[in-house]
């Protein structure tokens, strides 16, 4: 079934395209650190040249792991909280690499900040399956999710372009970049905060507890809800895993 101009906009569809813009802002902070992180480390300590790679490893290996305990962080605080919070650590951590380069001239700092954004990375990368938690169609999940991975490629190219404009825009170069890195992150809060009320994930930790269930004149049973991402223990615990 085709998403047509004559369906939209159904709450569905603005709940995904929230979501492939906040994608798309977080995946731009992504490619503007991959492009310039590392030439900031460089530029901080240049004799030290074991560490001009450190900014954007760490930042790869934090997004990596806070994938891993993403599902516990969905079931002790809910998925939108959880998104939230990460969103927060993104902006905490522009803003910790935009000091580090502008005024305490610390690669301690800018790696700790590159922390921070990896763990905002991975809130977003989750998008792409939450997105199907939004009552979306079954017949619709491919073009949601293409939707916002769509974001992603957006995403792609923004953040290379506004680094080339921002990275000598203050007096340290590079720190600028992170300056557009933590507007990105501010603008993705913002959404988040203004589609709270759409964002009603049907793992039943978003919706807020003011808010009255949907009333029915029909009895029906309901609908089986998609079960939460297993653990990585209960995963490694199946033979197959070692086959």
């Amino acid at each position: 079934m085709a998403w047509t101009m004559a369906k939209w906009p159904s709450a569905w569809q603005l709940s995904t395209l929230l979501l492939a813009v906040g994608w798309a802002l977080s995946f731009s902070v992504m490619t503007a650190c991959a492009a310039t992180a590392n030439l900031a480390a460089k530029y901080l300590n240049p004799q030290l040249t074991a560490t001009h790679t450190m900014p954007l490893a760490l930042m790869t290996f934090t997004t990596g792991l806070t994938n891993v305990i993403l599902p516990l962080l969905f079931r002790r605080l809910g998925r939108w909280p959880t998104y939230v919070l990460a969103t927060a650590m993104g902006l905490a951590g522009s803003f910790l690499c935009l000091i580090a380069i502008q005024l305490a001239s610390s690669l301690a700092l800018l790696l700790l900040g590159m922390v921070g954004i990896g763990f905002g990375l991975s809130a977003g990368n989750n998008y792409r399956f939450a997105v199907l938690l939004l009552g979306v169609p079954k017949e619709e999940h491919a073009v949601a999710s293409s939707w916002v991975i769509a974001g992603g490629v957006l995403g792609a190219a923004l953040g290379p372009e506004y680094a080339k404009h921002l990275q000598l825009v203050l007096s340290q170069p590079y720190a600028g970049v992170f300056i557009g890195g933590a507007v990105a992150y501010a603008l993705h809060m913002f959404l988040l905060f203004v589609g709270k009320r759409m964002l009603h994930f049907s793992d039943g930790k978003a919706r807020s507890s003011d808010e009255p269930a949907a009333e029915s004149s029909v009895e029906a049973p309901a609908p089986a809800l998609p079960a939460l991402p297993r653990p990585l223990s209960a995963i490694l615990a199946q033979p197959r895993c070692f086959a």
